[in-house]
């Protein structure tokens, strides 16, 4: 068979089965909506490969967040199941907070699955030293604990290593990150306040050597951060790539 042959029908058969394909990773959204800029986990155009989409119902961000996720295990399953029903390689999540879960979800499911970006935590610390540390911007210091740093793999010896930037205080992303205001997102008026929060901490200690957002609405303002700090930065975004990479990379 010629290149043009090749191209229009692949070089295997081609299994039935399914209703649509192409589909490479999967990402269960919670149950809101709010707006999402390019660069938020919930825009497909932030990604250069196909992504599908589902929301789970009766899972909105305020109990993400702010209540135990481990209550929604059930249908966080379910909607793992059905995008691999639907032919995805690898699934991601829109919130963070569900890294508590994690290891459930990874055990219920037949293709790999990363919940959360505090997943990325232990090889950035070991990509910056000893005597070096991350911050982690959460959407809520307040709530973000043991059972998520566990979740994600994170070694109480590598909590000693990490500094909190909680946004629950931030008067423009907090609010929109949790449904509770009806206007429109100031893109450039929220980069700034998640880069001052940034800023501000990497200022005060110089140990800091990186970022992780553990948010997956933070990355449309992870070059911002980047640019401010001149230091790295990891976020949901990253992890997705990485995830797609492992999966579906073609060469």
């Amino acid at each position: 068979m010629g290149p043009l042959t090749d191209l229009l029908t692949g070089p295997q058969l081609l299994q039935p089965g399914r209703r649509f394909y192409g589909v490479d990773i999967g990402v269960l959204v919670t149950d809101v909506t709010l707006p999402r800029p390019v660069g938020d986990v919930g825009n497909a155009r932030t990604f250069d490969f196909p992504v599908l989409y589902h929301a789970v119902e009766g899972a909105p961000p305020d109990r993400v967040v702010e209540e135990d996720p481990r209550a929604l295990l059930e249908p966080f399953l379910c909607g793992a199941a059905k995008l691999v029903a639907y032919g995805v390689a690898g699934i991601v999540t829109t919130c963070g907070f569900l890294a508590s879960i994690q290891p459930e979800l990874a055990a219920g499911v037949t293709v790999p699955i990363m919940t959360s970006s505090l997943m990325q935590i232990p090889a950035a610390l070991r990509s910056i030293g000893p005597g070096r540390r991350l911050a982690v911007v959460t959407a809520n210091g307040r709530t973000l604990g043991e059972s998520h740093f566990l979740g994600a793999g994170v070694t109480p010896a590598e909590r000693e290593r990490l500094t909190l930037i909680g946004l629950e205080d931030c008067e423009l992303l907090y609010p929109h990150l949790m449904n509770r205001s009806p206007g429109p997102l100031d893109v450039a008026a929220v980069g700034e306040e998640v880069t001052r929060r940034c800023v501000r901490v990497a200022r005060e200690d110089p140990t800091v050597a990186g970022f992780v957002l553990e948010c997956a609405n933070l990355p449309p303002y992870a070059a911002s951060v980047r640019a401010a700090t001149g230091l790295p930065v990891w976020d949901a975004v990253s992890m997705t790539v990485q995830l797609w990479q492992a999966v579906r990379r073609p060469c």
